[in-house]
């Protein structure tokens, strides 16, 4: 059975860590004595409360709840008769400290929305009493329990929401176990770098306080990643580290966890009697402490073994006691694996019509936690973390950029619009000659100068244009190895290439304006400034959402009344690289986006819709792709592929191109380059050039 990221969960501290010692029973039993006769005032109230908590430290989740709402009542009661500030401010820590203690028993027993619930009124509670560590410790709370539900852009959003608070008050066990917790929730979205750089936050925090239970958390949690990476003999030190800790302590949850993780080391590594043994190990203490999370989590993976081995009978056993407390607990993530085991089971036993019905609440359980919108609002929530963090630290100095870029801005706008005057100029000038020259028929001589006139003038102009276009130099000092094809039908072209290095990330355009010549270089100055001012002055930074404004901007200048139906604009790629991190997020209008990845050509097709008044104008296409060390990425404009010629004097076409990419992706860029020229001009012959021709090609 293939490896499910159900097979563990991360192990979760704050409430779900419960100290153990000898003495308990007798503080237990002291405080009962101790309550009996207090009198109703703010001390008997901390009785109540600590009574429950160290209740629900053993599990005893009726008593739990039981003193948890005396705590309550009383709290209530005190209150109406409070006329002291700093009382009512003990009053209701207490009572937020009681609604806490609720929520961990609702949680212990998987009622995660009672749980949640009670969390909510703690928050609104220590919110209202300006309690800092009591809130992040609320935030905390409510985003492990929608972590468990597989809620993980709201849990992120919680975590993200505490760790501020956190590290302003210099609270660093709070500050770990966040950092814990945002990697469980990177873990679980797949993102093992991020997973393994936030456990090890954690871990280091932890080392500090030489908080052993918190540190074999850690250890647990950086042994599953090393699973993930397959390097099972660092995986299962680090496990062994953590069952040790664990032991001395007598933590039974953790104990349990770490049984549980090892036992999966010991399935990836095929040994599935040492895996079972430690998986059965976990059930007992799990089911022994009452923690049903845990045990459908050990239940599955005891499920999984059984149907490596083709023990169906077993598998089916196992696997539907997991998926009867998963549906009971309403945890998303474990149903969906569990749902796809017993498919699994219904498909090998030939069992078709469960099979399918069990596939089909797989597949809609799956695309419920793992779909983009979710992906890329996490990916939302840190930046938006990072930027506030930072924020405040380096505001001098951001002015001090910000002011010395709207000057160059003002500069480029300056130069923009001279360019685009001279330009204006050139093409009035050479209409009014062509007209003069039809009205006068003046002599050939004469004519002749005119005309040498006016290509002098667009031959100035095209070195105006390329020098707006990004130059060699500039694109050698950010990309590593790269082509550009660049074949304008005119002395100046529709077609350009634009690329900006901003905030850590390399932006390059391959568009193709409407018209050629003059019309289409005017376009693409025009594009060039607008471009500029979305990224740079407005700080837009995902491509489609760049695309968006780019098109209001040329349907706003070149149509401001809406009366005209004027379809002036460009076709584009335009690309987004994060080299640190290998990701390229991209949107595209018209223009597909080509990938040459192990010999294959991976195809991403475009929106149908231009940057400019057409017939759509629906938002734009955000798509993200991860890169590999040797992928070679293709963008270009229609103009390679339109070319007349060949035999028949026919199209060159997609498919002929795609064929001369893929066949020479092996070669060099400059040989790439140098082969795309001379097929574009063997095809071409004696016959005119239709378009601008652009290809750029960039090598990771």
């Amino acid at each position: 059975m293939k490896s499910l990221t159900v097979k563990y969960i991360s192990f979760c501290l704050v409430f779900f860590i419960p100290c153990f010692s000898f003495s308990q029973n007798s503080i237990i039993d002291s405080l009962t004595s101790a309550i009996k006769t207090a009198k109703e005032d703010t001390n008997k109230l901390k009785t109540f409360v600590e009574l429950s908590k160290q209740h629900r430290e053993l599990s005893n989740h009726a008593e739990a709840l039981h003193y948890a709402h005396q705590a309550q009542q009383l709290a209530e009661k005190l209150l109406n008769a409070s006329n002291s500030a700093q009382e009512v401010y003990t009053l209701k820590k207490n009572m937020a400290f009681g609604f806490q203690i609720i929520g961990n028993v609702y949680a212990d027993q998987g009622n995660y929305n009672d749980a949640l619930s009670f969390f909510s009124k703690a928050l609104a509670v220590r919110q209202e009493i300006k309690d800092k560590l009591g809130i992040a410790s609320s935030l905390n709370n409510m985003g492990l329990i929608s972590w468990k539900q597989g809620l993980y852009v709201k849990a992120l959003d919680y975590y993200f929401k505490a760790l501020p608070i956190a590290e302003e008050i210099k609270r660093k066990p709070m500050m770990a176990n966040l950092y814990n917790n945002i990697g469980i929730i990177y873990k679980a979205e797949g993102n093992l770098t991020k997973g393994l750089d936030y456990y090890t936050k954690a871990l280091k925090i932890r080392e500090e306080l030489n908080d052993k239970q918190s540190i074999a958390a850690s250890l647990d949690n950086i042994a599953i990643i090393y699973n993930d990476q397959k390097d099972y003999e660092k995986a299962l030190e680090q496990g062994l580290k953590a069952l040790a800790l664990r032991k001395e302590a007598n933590d039974k949850t953790g104990i349990g966890h770490s049984y549980n993780n090892i036992g999966l080391i010991y399935e990836n590594r095929k040994n599935y009697t040492l895996a079972l043994d430690y998986y059965f190990k976990s059930l007992f203490i799990r089911e022994e402490i009452k923690d049903k999370q845990g045990v459908s989590l050990t239940l599955f993976n005891i499920s999984s073994i059984y149907i490596e081995q083709k023990n169906y009978p077993l598998a089916k056993e196992y696997s539907a006691r997991c998926l009867k407390i998963a549906e009971e607990i309403g945890s998303l993530e474990i149903m969906k694996d569990a749902y796809q085991a017993v498919y699994e089971i219904n498909e090998k036993t030939g069992n078709i019509p469960n099979a399918l019905t069990y596939f089909k609440k797989y597949i809609q359980a799956r695309d419920s936690l793992l779909n983009k919108e979710n992906t890329e609002k996490s990916l939302r929530t840190e930046m938006n973390f990072e930027f506030e963090k930072k924020e405040a630290l380096n505001k001098a100095e951001q002015e001090k950029k910000d002011e010395l870029q709207n000057e160059k801005n003002r500069r480029q706008t300056v130069l923009i619009w001279a360019i685009s005057g001279v330009l204006l100029l050139v093409f009035v000038f050479a209409v009014l000659i062509w007209r003069n020259n039809l009205q006068k028929q003046k002599a050939n001589n004469a004519l002749d100068e005119k005309q040498k006139e006016i290509l002098n003038s667009i031959h100035y102009a095209k070195r105006i244009q390329r020098a707006l276009i990004t130059s060699d130099n500039y694109l050698s000092k950010h990309l590593k190895d790269f082509f550009i094809y660049y074949n304008p039908k005119d002395i100046v072209s529709g077609d350009f290439y634009w690329a900006l290095d901003h905030e850590n990330k390399f932006y390059i355009i391959t568009a193709d304006c409407t018209g050629h010549g003059v019309p289409g270089a005017f376009m693409s100055l025009i594009n060039i400034s607008f471009l500029n001012e979305v990224i740079v002055e407005r700080q837009i930074t995902r491509p489609d959402l760049i695309l968006n404004e780019v098109r209001k901007n040329i349907i706003k200048a070149l149509n401001p009344e809406g009366k005209e139906e004027g379809k002036d604009g460009m076709d584009c790629v335009l690309c987004c690289f994060d080299f640190k991190n290998n990701v390229v997020e991209f949107a595209s209008a018209n223009n597909s986006f080509y990938i040459v990845r192990n010999k294959e050509l991976l195809i991403f097709k475009s929106d149908k819709m231009p940057v400019g008044k057409g017939e759509r104008t629906d938002p734009f296409t955000y798509n993200k792709v991860s890169l590999q060390q040797g992928d070679i990425i293709y963008t270009f404009t229609d103009g390679y592929a339109d070319q007349f010629g060949g035999p028949q004097g026919k199209k060159f076409k997609s498919k002929q191109q795609e064929e001369v990419l893929l066949s020479n992706s092996h070669l060099s860029m400059e040989e790439q380059k140098n082969i795309l020229s001379e097929k574009f001009d063997a095809w071409k012959g004696k016959l005119e050039q239709v378009d601008d021709v652009l290809v750029i090609g960039i090598k990771i």
